[in-house]
């Protein structure tokens, strides 16, 4: 997250107030519309100090800011560490291999309409018929697990 260039919803998470409260104020913006988290931060300080609140309240409320932010920062930080090692995924990522796993299993059980029409249509038992249903089910799900794991193990290569 670029703290020099919040959207209004960011802005008002780190400040921890309402949309309509930012709204409301006249803070300043960036040329793009966005809004620079240590600009709003002197804003609002200048803002109380104008309004007769105490150093010591406006000293005290800008370390509990600054220790936020810092806060905020380490742990955006330690994420993006974390993408760069290959243990976080990119939404998209994540749809394209959710889309992948859907198209792989339909796949499967559409065929097997084709392969067991054969199978079941000379088949009059139905304890057979059910038995020959049970082993083709378990050949698909095998066959995606065996699919899906050889997919894991060759995208941390």
């Amino acid at each position: 997250m670029d703290f020099e260039r919040l959207k209004q919803k960011e802005l008002c998470q780190a400040l921890g107030v309402a949309i309509r409260t930012v709204q409301r104020w006249d803070c300043p913006r960036n040329d793009d519309g966005t809004y620079s988290l240590p600009e709003v931060f002197k804003w609002r300080l200048k803002k109380q100090v104008a309004s007769g609140s105490s150093m010591a309240e406006i000293n005290r409320i800008s370390a509990e800011n600054l220790a936020e932010w810092r806060g905020e920062k380490a742990k955006l930080a330690a994420l993006e560490r974390r993408r760069i090692e290959g243990e976080l995924l990119e939404v998209r990522e994540i749809c394209r291999i959710a889309d992948a796993a859907g198209c792989a299993v339909r796949e499967s059980f559409e065929s097997l309409a084709i392969r067991l029409a054969p199978l079941l249509a000379a088949e009059t038992d139905a304890f057979e018929c059910q038995q020959i249903l049970e082993q083709e089910v378990h050949i698909i799900l095998n066959g995606l697990e065996n699919h899906f794991a050889w997919e894991e193990k060759n995208d941390g290569e």
